[in-house]
């Protein structure tokens, strides 16, 4: 694969790029994904916030922090093909 321009986008990370791979001309756009998780991470940690906040004492914290890291790591791998 050829690289004609490959370009940074903004601050976050994403690159524009054009290639030439096998006679074809590819144009592509890549974005980090643990930028894209960033909100979706942000929401499962809201979601526990609240279910601690509904349960008295904090030994839910050792149940359910686990849980949140599993849920960010299973969405992670889920949108990273792996």
């Amino acid at each position: 694969m050829k690289s004609i321009v490959s370009t940074p986008i903004g601050g976050d990370g994403a690159v524009a790029s054009l290639d030439v791979d096998n006679g074809n001309l590819v144009a592509a756009v890549s974005f980090p994904i643990a930028k894209f998780l960033t909100p979706i991470d942000a929401l499962v940690d809201s979601a526990v916030a609240k279910i601690e906040g509904l349960i008295p004492g904090d030994w839910d914290k050792a149940i359910l922090d686990p849980i949140a890291a599993g849920l960010k790591a299973e969405i992670a791998t889920l949108l990273s093909g792996g």
